[in-house]
């Protein structure tokens, strides 16, 4: 990956704008071990270069920060929202077509699966 394809936001994120681009496929914030703050800074930053943006393992403040500040885009909340998808709001999300199968043993696995679709 050349310097024109990444983006450094002040130490937190060395981001890859052109994923989506080269694979379908939008770029994931790992929000796990991030602050709700980073994560939106990191949200915004991508969203100026892509139509979307998957944020995974948010925790409850981070979802509230996410409503809170993208209101205007479309936002699809997964299982206990282990994953949010926000899109630009003249974005379509496409079709992906195929099948994927998960296997859960039973419902306490629910949201892991909901992430790993």
């Amino acid at each position: 990956m050349n310097n024109a394809q990444r983006s450094y936001l002040d130490s937190i994120a060395n981001l890859d704008l052109l994923r989506q681009t080269r694979t379908g496929m939008p770029e994931v914030i790992y929000a796990e071990s991030k602050t709700s703050t980073q994560t939106i800074a990191i949200a915004e930053r991508i969203l100026q270069h892509n139509q979307r943006v998957l944020v995974s393992r948010p925790n409850t403040e981070t979802v509230e920060a996410i409503l809170t500040r993208f209101n205007h885009e479309t936002i699809i909340r997964g299982t206990a929202d282990r994953i949010v998808t926000i899109a630009s709001a003249n974005s379509r999300i496409p079709n992906p077509g195929g099948h994927v199968g998960i296997i859960a043993a039973g419902t306490s696995d629910l949201p892991a699966a909901d992430e790993a679709a």
